[in-house]
């Protein structure tokens, strides 16, 4: 082999100009997969969030009117955005607010006389990239 060409392959291997080029198109996908993610993933909270408070809303509208409390919780549902659920359940009880009695065990559902509503709902999330 003649010295030009060992001297212009060994050239080429010192020469470090263009790497990040080659780095950045590797980790390119990778970036863009985590922000995919990361926009799926915050707005999957964001709504579970906005469900909450409709939920919230509808117990305390069907809590305001015990006889009808399926349906005014469902309005208040709509009227919140919230129309495609998976499931919907509206369940009147008795709420004792004793403090002597931990919070989970407050609320007696189907015991009379009735003065609060426990709404459940089951929607289907929002995924933009995944």
């Amino acid at each position: 082999m003649s010295d030009r060409v060992r001297s212009i392959g060994s050239g080429l291997r010192r020469d470090e100009r263009g790497t990040i080029v080659i780095m950045a198109a590797l980790a390119l996908p990778v970036i863009i997969g985590c922000a995919a993610l990361a926009v799926d993933v915050a707005t999957l909270f964001l709504e579970r969030r906005h469900a909450q408070g409709a939920a919230d809303l509808a117990a305390i509208a069907g809590a305001a009117d015990i006889e009808h409390a399926a349906d005014a919780a469902e309005a208040t549902l709509k009227a919140n955005g919230i129309v495609a659920t998976t499931s919907l359940a509206v369940t009147k009880g008795h709420y004792d607010a004793n403090a002597a009695i931990p919070a989970a065990e407050r609320f007696r559902p189907g015991v009379t006389p009735y003065n609060a509503v426990h709404v459940a709902l089951t929607k289907p999330g929002r995924l933009y990239f995944a």
